[in-house]
């Protein structure tokens, strides 16, 4: 059994590395990701892509990206179908039954033997030289066909171990692919939602380059004035030549970006996945986190922890008290499944900190935009009575619209956390 368990293992982790590397190599846009992909993607529109190549547009928010990638991906669906294909009953049973007909066949084989050795015996004398030989392969012939009729009354036995290891073994490929589907998930959440952040960091990009526009458009006439030198104008007209750089690469990022997801999901290559709505947890969601219970179920579908468990049970099935080193190897995987839970446990507890401070910053940027607004009322107040420049009147509107791009940010920022959260409860710490 402890040798069954051990292949079995070893069969897992064949398996999983074969399907890892025959998923990789096959191209992210085969036709056979391709037809389900596109028969299950909802509608996109086509749109150009910062390349200038036309690009279908699909517009997904967190739960319909999850969805593709454990439905389209073809690393998830290989590893799938490797642990679907294992029929580890009717594969053993009929390996038993070949062999058990195999056996069959050699006992008949020894028993006409033994007959024929008896019959060339009768006759002769027990003293002669010829008797003596027949009575050697008779002896010979004897104890292999016990060794044979042994081996068939324990093959049930045999058999029933063996399948008990391979199911041991197919039940690891399927939590390791259930693993690896998840954290393929998580990360494509994790690309859609820094997606929307580059989006939300362009919008913002945009409103510094109006800015400067007005800024430099202004110079030019104090320039004329004479109040300030060339210097100062070519400086202005730098900082906006290397921030519409920026702009341009912070599109081709995105696009890229966007570009990637859209093969994570099983879509082809001229599509890319943009993020829909995002919306923030409000404070119903924020209350059901609870984090002595969510705790234990991060610790019960902690992947780590149980590997860290069957290392273990591993060690414990090797324990030997006859066997040197057997005794210290249960105690270093106790100590290493103890290391683990704390470290689980500790990478929690941040995760569940980052919440509730992303939370506070959240209630701070909706504040300050509250005051933002009032303090915007009253600067187009006083521009409607001549009180200020058209410039100050921007200038509070560009405030206005910071304090918006800061909540927007910061609700995103909690957005991404609450998911991290969600997904360090099944286990992804």
């Amino acid at each position: 059994m402890k040798q069954n368990s051990n292949k079995g293992r070893r069969l897992v982790s064949t398996l999983l590395s074969a399907a890892l590397l025959a998923a990789l190599a096959a191209p992210a846009g085969a036709a056979e990701d391709g037809g389900q992909a596109a028969a299950q993607a909802p509608q996109g529109t086509e749109a150009p892509a910062v390349s200038g190549m036309p690009v279908t547009v699909k517009e997904m928010g967190l739960t319909a990206v999850e969805r593709a990638v454990r439905e389209n991906n073809s690393t998830v669906r290989s590893l799938k179908n490797i642990a679907s294909s294992i029929d580890t009953v009717s594969d053993i049973s009929d390996q038993y039954a070949a062999q058990g007909g195999l056996i069959q066949v050699q006992i008949e084989n020894y028993k006409n033997l033994i007959a024929g050795l008896d019959a060339a015996m009768e006759g002769l004398e027990p003293s002669d030289n010829l008797y003596k030989t027949y009575a050697a392969q008779k002896k010979l012939l004897e104890d292999n066909l016990k060794s044979l009729q042994l081996n068939e009354l324990t093959m049930p036995v045999q058999q029933q171990a063996y399948a008990s290891a391979i199911d041991d073994a197919v039940y690891d490929l399927r939590k390791q692919a259930a693993n690896v589907a998840d954290q393929l998930a998580m990360g494509a959440q994790d690309m859609l939602i820094g997606i929307k952040t580059l989006q939300s960091t362009e919008v913002g990009l945009n409103r510094q380059l109006a800015q400067l526009d007005r800024t430099l458009s202004m110079m030019e006439t104090t320039r004329k004035l004479g109040m300030i030198s060339q210097y100062q104008i070519d400086t202005a007209r730098h900082a906006r030549q290397s921030l519409a750089v920026n702009m341009t690469t912070l599109a081709t990022q995105r696009e890229n970006l966007a570009s990637s997801l859209a093969l994570m999901c099983g879509f082809d290559a001229s599509t890319l996945v943009l993020p829909s709505v995002l919306p923030v947890p409000g404070a119903a969601d924020l209350g059901k986190m609870k984090y002595e219970a969510d705790l234990a179920s991060a610790k019960d579908n902690s992947f780590s922890i149980w590997q860290k468990q069957c290392d273990l049970r591993d060690a414990q099935n090797r324990y030997d008290t006859a066997i040197a080193g057997t005794a210290e190897a249960v105690a270093g995987a106790k100590d290493a499944l103890a290391a683990e839970k704390i470290a689980v446990e500790s990478a929690f507890l941040t995760t569940y900190q980052t919440v509730r401070n992303c939370q506070t910053t959240l209630t701070a940027t909706e504040a300050a935009l509250r005051q933002a607004e009032l303090d915007f009322s009253t600067a187009e107040l006083q521009y409607k009575h001549g009180m200020i420049s058209e410039m100050d009147y921007l200038a509070a509107k560009d405030t206005l619209d910071s304090a918006k791009d800061a909540v927007d940010s910061a609700g995103l920022q909690l957005t991404s956390a609450y998911n991290k959260y969600q997904w360090a409860k099944q286990g992804l710490v």
